[in-house]
């Protein structure tokens, strides 16, 4: 499986460039939303934490200090080693929010199923500033609270195609919605986790109202629904986030993905798992929550001071 290991040195903590000669956080406030390294495939068996870090410093990220730099390619190669042992091909993005910290592992791409609701909502609400009519906003529950398909080509016939790509452009995705088999869409971690920012937080493309509405509806999905990232929450039950399962036509294999924003330790972590290859739904969700743990506590390792192993 080739492996993909990008860390955003322009979205790293005030704490890991303190001591960085001449570069402050202010100066790198005004990187384009979105903006991360993106560092070259490397091959199974090649993926070690001095590979990593090469690759970093290769990309010019010297505003992160040697330590600091060698310190998150041990994690990324860890975190890589890892998603290789759980089988199927697994792909995971997480994101310290306080600190801007982040990591993304893989390059996996899937079929984005149900994940791309989400992204059909954002837009809806964008359009009507957070104010959707009674059915607009029953339509918005059916699609996130239980998934429901109907109901998410109703509100994409509403929206416009062109609409919703807008939006995922505007978010720093590369994911693009072709014809009508949204549930089709091609999309990655890396993506997931720029939808993820955009919809979620401070920095949401949304205005307030329409932050607090979409985060209302991905906290109150059905239980069948909250599957994944929630797995690495402190409180699985109060996570927003939103789960995409569909068969792959090609086989008999299953994609399962998630994402949302958990809570850990103390701490706010946005988290897109995606992944492709399993034998049932029951098998992908037991991967993509363990890899959404695993994730999460390579981060929380890092705030709490734990050198990686």
């Amino acid at each position: 499986m080739g492996i993909r290991v990008g860390i955003s040195a322009l979205l790293v903590s005030a704490s890991l460039v303190a001591g960085a000669t001449g570069v402050s956080t202010d100066q790198r406030a005004d990187a384009p939303f979105g903006q991360a390294a993106r560092l070259p495939a490397v091959g199974h068996g090649q993926l070690d934490a001095g590979a990593v870090l090469s690759m970093v410093r290769a990309e010019g990220l010297a505003v992160v200090p040697p330590d600091a730099q060698a310190e998150l390619a041990a994690r990324a190669a860890r975190l890589a080693t890892a998603l290789e042992e759980l089988g199927g091909e697994v792909s995971v993005a997480v994101r310290d929010v306080e600190s801007g910290t982040e990591i993304v592992v893989g390059d996996t791409v899937v079929e984005a199923a149900s994940l791309m609701k989400v992204d059909i909502v954002a837009t809806l609400l964008r359009q009507e500033a957070g104010r959707p009519d009674r059915h607009d906003r029953a339509l918005a529950r059916a699609m996130i609270a239980v998934s429901d398909n109907p109901a998410t080509d109703e509100m994409l016939e509403d929206v416009g195609t062109e609409s919703v790509n807008e939006f995922l452009s505007d978010a720093g995705a590369v994911t693009r919605l072709e014809g009508r088999e949204w549930g089709r869409t091609p999309t990655s971690a890396e993506d997931r986790l720029r939808m993820v920012r955009a919809v979620l937080g401070e920095d949401s493309l949304l205005d307030g109202r329409s932050e607090r509405l979409l985060r209302r509806l991905m906290t109150r999905v059905a239980d069948d629904q909250r599957i994944g990232v929630s797995a690495a929450a402190d409180r699985p039950g109060r996570t927003p986030l939103k789960a995409g399962y569909i068969p792959d036509e090609r086989s008999d294999r299953w994609y399962v993905s998630s994402m949302g924003e958990v809570q850990a330790e103390g701490r706010t972590y946005q988290v897109a798992v995606v992944s492709s290859g399993h034998r049932s739904l029951e098998d992908g969700t037991a991967r993509i929550e363990r890899a959404a743990r695993l994730a999460v506590a390579e981060l929380a390792d890092l705030n709490s001071g734990a050198p990686a192993a």
